[in-house]
């Protein structure tokens, strides 16, 4: 296994970050399905809805882990650290296109 690859931590947050976005596109329907479990409750959410928590977790796991945020740092290490990188391009074949959308959040 190749060595880990040293990036500064705000090149790791946004390198996550992204791979998080393209995982809320994703897993929209199974984050939905929790929220909406949890809409109202406070305390019995907990355990109300654990197998909707769960469900969204294992579907956002499936692109934030070591794993992928590792390949992306080396690419984006081999791509000469740009500021402004090419998004589909350094994420090809760890996210689907379709994903790559930009997620809309609420104001």
């Amino acid at each position: 296994m190749d060595a880990p690859v040293e990036v500064s931590r705000a090149a790791e947050d946004k390198l996550t970050y992204k791979l998080g976005l393209a995982a809320e596109v994703k897993c929209a329907a199974l984050i939905a399905a929790y929220n909406g479990c949890a809409q109202g409750r406070t305390i019995s959410a907990a355990w109300a809805c654990r197998d909707a928590y769960a469900a969204s977790q294992a579907c956002i796991t499936e692109y934030v882990n070591k794993p992928n945020i590792e390949e992306m740092k080396r690419r984006w290490v081999g791509a000469g650290r740009p500021q402004f990188p090419d998004w589909p391009q350094l994420m090809a074949g760890l996210v689907q296109p379709e994903h790559l959308t930009k997620v809309q959040r609420p104001k």
